[in-house]
């Protein structure tokens, strides 16, 4: 069930108008879209997938963008923070808001 979800989410993620990644527990990233692919400058000779933030940004950024992802794995929760990103290709830093939510096949009522 878990594979077709996720199968779906890469659909819909391109469909989007918001810049949109997903991540494991462990912070690998498991899939992109391209809005936010171009957003964060990811050039498409570079697979992100696998990779972790620190694999993508500098230090500091990839530390606060961890510690983030962890907040929202620990507490379930749907959580909220502005993030500052340095374009990977031009240096530009750019400013998201980056609203994080737990992805989960279990249902809720």
């Amino acid at each position: 069930m878990e594979e077709k979800a996720f199968k779906y989410l890469e659909i819909v993620a391109q469909l989007l108008p918001i810049p949109i990644y997903w991540l494991d527990k462990n912070n690998l990233m498991l899939g992109v879209n391209n809005l936010f692919r171009r957003s964060v400058g990811i050039p498409y000779n570079f697979d992100p997938v696998g990779k972790t933030a620190s694999d993508v940004y500098p230090k500091d950024m990839a530390e606060k963008i961890s510690q983030h992802n962890q907040k929202v794995i620990a507490s379930g929760e749907v959580l909220y923070q502005e993030e500052a990103i340095a374009d990977i290709t031009t240096g530009e830093i750019k400013y998201f808001n980056a609203f994080k939510a737990p992805f989960s096949n279990s249902r809720h009522c």
